[in-house]
């Protein structure tokens, strides 16, 4: 397992205090940036009070329109649908509702075309170890009959037991990698 690096001890020199370069920075380039900054903030708040006495729109709504505008579409969607969920379920009543293609949502939808839908179900978690390592595949396996049954009985090295034919090394394999790619010859 990789360990994180220690920290170097060693003693660092402490740098002396350039207050003459520091009022420098601030007059070419702090007080500059806040200037031009401001001056973009006053065409931004500009544009917001044109928002709402000329369009008719609260500001704040509108500025949330344009933050799920810039977003990407699936965190968009996310987002609406909770925002709208959540806001019916406090009032109590649906005032909004969302018109989203989600797959989940499709599939509890009750359709009258005589097609009986399976119920959904949820993917078990993995069973937690006692703290010691756990091979992946006995991790995987262990998902797999969970969801599917047990599985069928074989010798996994000869790929009956119908897997991908995917298997440990014997210990003749093994001891014929031994050494690869450690030392090369100097040229």
């Amino acid at each position: 397992m990789a360990r994180a690096k220690k920290k170097d001890d060693s003693v660092q020199e402490v740098k002396a205090m350039d207050f003459e370069a520091g009022k420098r920075v601030y007059f070419e380039d702090v007080k500059p940036g806040r200037s031009q900054a401001s001056e973009h903030m006053q065409a931004v708040s500009t544009a917001m009070k044109h928002v709402k006495k000329h369009l008719g729109m609260v500001p704040g709504g509108y500025q949330v329109a344009l933050k799920l505008y810039e977003m990407e579409e699936g965190k968009r969607e996310a987002f609406i649908r909770s925002v709208v969920g959540q806001l019916n379920e406090l009032l109590g009543h649906v005032v909004l509702s969302h018109h989203y293609t989600d797959l989940v949502d499709l599939a509890q939808q009750p359709k009258d075309d005589g097609y009986a839908r399976p119920n959904l179900s949820v993917v078990p978690d993995a069973p937690l170890g006692d703290g010691e390592e756990v091979d992946l595949m006995e991790a995987a396996n262990a998902v797999i009959e969970a969801i599917d049954g047990p599985l069928p009985s074989g010798d996994p090295k000869d790929g009956s037991d119908g897997d991908d034919g995917a298997f440990e090394a014997t210990d003749a394999e093994l001891a014929q990698q031994e050494g690869r790619g450690r030392k090369r010859k100097a040229d």
